[in-house]
């Protein structure tokens, strides 16, 4: 006969633990690409918008226009007035309209 083991303590069986694998995924990143740069031109450079060439000749501040057009009114202010002073070339083979829609002035904490 086989030999019977009788120990003299209680024993305890424990089940046995199982160990956990933990798999951590790395984030993924979009890549965002960077915002474009604006450049900012000077007086007498030329800039291409579309079908069109610009440059500014000149700018100075003023409290007064006058005209001697009989359709436009002088003005008179007690803030500051820009006259900005530019030339447009038309680069396309048709005839191109240039009105003030096609115009807006940045300042440091200003966009007219």
């Amino acid at each position: 006969m086989g030999s019977v083991f009788a120990p003299e303590e209680d024993v305890k069986v424990e089940p046995k633990k199982k160990e956990a694998v933990v798999t951590q995924e790395k984030p993924v990143v979009e890549e965002t690409p960077a915002p474009p740069v604006e450049k900012t031109y000077g007086i007498g450079e030329a800039v291409k918008v579309g079908k069109f060439e610009y440059v500014i000749n000149g700018a100075k501040e003023t409290k007064e226009l006058k005209s001697d057009n009989q359709f436009i009114d002088s003005v008179t202010t007690t803030g500051k007035l820009l006259v900005v002073s530019d030339t447009v070339k038309n680069l396309d083979i048709k005839a191109r309209m240039v009105d003030s829609n096609l115009f807006q002035i940045k300042g440091q904490n200003l966009t007219l």
